[in-house]
């Protein structure tokens, strides 16, 4: 665990952090030197595909939200994706989950537009599956309508009561970003934090 200071009365109190588990991104490239890369913000080249990886240190869910056709909120990884992952998003703890799947055809991979920008993905942990908003538990990929993206926005805001926090983890065979929550978080809270990819 991690201290930190939150402000309270105008003083600073220690909180523990609990490490809830760590993401990094894989590029398709031949230089595998330069393949994974992680950090709260992730540079890249606009055009270029690439695979989200986490590694949760519970059992749980992963949902995924983020921009589409026209940068559209789009879900991109739900209870149930049949474009993108066989099967649920069930992650097991300790073991590398990467979306989209693995699989012998190369064009399953997430491409950026090539126009140049910043793309933030958001990510919901979660160790119960989500019901609600209720597009989380239907098919993916999904284009967000007005009402889900009210919907979706009054969800995070609930989530940042307990604001996870990233951190960049040195050393190690590939570069990792650790995300942390409260450790008085409670045990059924979502997780939510973002990746940032910047692309020129």
């Amino acid at each position: 665990n991690t201290p930190a200071t939150t402000p309270s009365g105008g003083s600073d109190l220690p909180v523990s952090l609990h490490e809830v588990g760590r993401y990094w991104i894989e590029v398709e490239t031949e230089n595998r030197d330069a393949a994974f890369r992680a950090g709260d913000t992730v540079h890249m080249q606009s055009g270029e595909s690439f695979k989200f990886h986490f590694s949760p240190n519970e059992n749980g869910f992963l949902y995924i939200v983020g921009p589409g056709s026209n940068n559209a909120p789009t879900t991109f990884l739900t209870y149930y994706s049949p474009k993108f992952a066989a099967g649920v998003n069930s992650i097991a703890s300790g073991r590398d989950f990467v979306f989209p799947a693995d699989s012998a055809d190369r064009s399953n991979w997430i491409t950026l537009d090539r126009n140049a920008g910043t793309d933030e993905f958001t990510f919901v942990f979660s160790r119960e599956p989500l019901i609600s908003p209720a597009f989380l538990a239907a098919p993916a990929p999904h284009q967000l309508t007005p009402a889900e993206i009210n919907e979706w926005e009054s969800f995070q805001a609930q989530a940042r009561s307990a604001p996870a926090t990233i951190e960049v983890v040195k050393g190690g065979a590939s570069p990792q970003t650790a995300v942390k929550v409260p450790q008085n978080e409670t045990e059924k809270a979502s997780v939510v934090f973002r990746v940032r990819i910047e692309h020129k």
